[in-house]
């Protein structure tokens, strides 16, 4: 039996779609504030990574 013939669909979004999408993301992006607050703790965060590394390293090197 021949294999039907099934034609492709468009599969571009609709403005309505794009539209819904984007706004999404500017939720869930938040406000430029709230980005820039967590930036800061992001900043604050890795400072402390790296100290606790620092310290380690150094005890590393005391006790080898």
């Amino acid at each position: 039996m021949p294999r039907q013939y099934i034609p492709k669909t468009d599969k571009r979004l609709s403005d309505e779609t794009k539209a819904k999408i984007a706004a999404k993301v500017r939720e869930r992006n938040g406000t430029p504030e709230a980005r820039a607050a967590i930036s800061e703790n992001l900043k604050a965060y890795h400072a402390r990574v790296a100290a606790a590394l620092a310290l380690l390293d150094e005890q590393e090197a005391n006790n080898g």
